[in-house]
């Protein structure tokens, strides 16, 4: 009977420390996870609180969040998308011009 090579201990070594790092990342995900939650019900507590004493009234922290969010100009940059996309058109040209050259260069090897 020949040693197989799912039997070596270099596939087993190999093996263990992929399932030791995929434990380890799930780990720290689920910490990230809670984490988040946690900061997320402190500030939910604190805006509670804020509320109850009268230091902020709920409906004028709703208006300024919902002005916030209609604002376009905080959080999308006209400027930047357009040179953004520019450089993208650029990049792709670049990138077909290539594709030709090689498609080329094949075609006139196989002739």
């Amino acid at each position: 009977m020949e040693n197989s090579q799912w039997l070596q201990p270099s596939f087993f070594i190999t093996v263990a420390v992929g399932l030791i790092g995929l434990v380890a990342w799930f780990i720290r995900l689920e910490s990230k996870t809670n984490s988040n939650q946690i900061e997320i019900e402190r500030i939910n507590k604190a805006a509670d609180e804020a509320y109850s004493t009268g230091k902020i009234e709920r409906k004028a922290a709703d208006n300024a969040l919902y002005n916030h969010l209609m604002d376009n100009s905080k959080h999308y940059n006209e400027q930047f998308m357009n040179e953004f996309k520019a450089a993208l058109d650029r990049r792709f040209v670049s990138m077909e011009g290539t594709l030709r050259d090689i498609s080329g260069k094949i075609d006139r090897a196989i002739k």
